[in-house]
């Protein structure tokens, strides 16, 4: 800034204040729920936790949902809470990475070859210090919360 642009500044300030920023928020409230209507969605992990959140939220606005898991009786169990109608279920390990794209080919049919929306939400911990991690753990790890979900997208 040279002195010309500083002495400006300089008697603004003096005359006008320090200028205040202003934000500005608009809130849009939907009274109706359907956002999801007529949409085809897939959700990785949708049988426990943030996947099933999700799924009741899509269903509830009006979206058909796959949800999918490593394990059939929880998805099963999953699927019935949800409704069988429109929450269809799949066994899909998303770290199984070179059985991905077979595994979303048939999920694409379950949805008659249109999906709108795919949720990346399943992911794995395991709970032990971090010194006993072993390389397979680690692996795994990477598979699922990661690469698998990034060759799924």
């Amino acid at each position: 800034m040279g002195t010309k642009d500083f002495v400006k500044r300089s008697i603004k300030y003096i005359f006008k204040g320090i200028p205040e920023n202003k934000t500005y928020v608009n809130i849009t409230s939907c009274t109706e729920n359907n956002l999801y209507a007529g949409k085809n969605i897939l959700i990785t992990g949708g049988s426990s936790g943030i996947g099933y959140a999700v799924a009741q939220k899509c269903l509830s606005g009006g979206g058909s949902v796959c949800i999918t898991g490593r394990k059939e009786e929880k998805l099963l169990a999953a699927g019935k809470k949800l409704g069988k109608e429109k929450c269809k279920t799949a066994v899909f390990d998303i770290g199984d990475i070179e059985n991905i794209e077979k595994n979303f080919y048939e999920i694409l049919g379950l949805f008659h070859s249109s999906l709108d929306i795919v949720v990346s939400n399943a992911g794995i911990f395991f709970e032990k210090d971090f010194v006993k991690y072993t390389e397979e753990d680690y692996e795994n790890i990477f598979n699922v919360n990661l690469k698998g979900a990034y060759i799924l997208s």
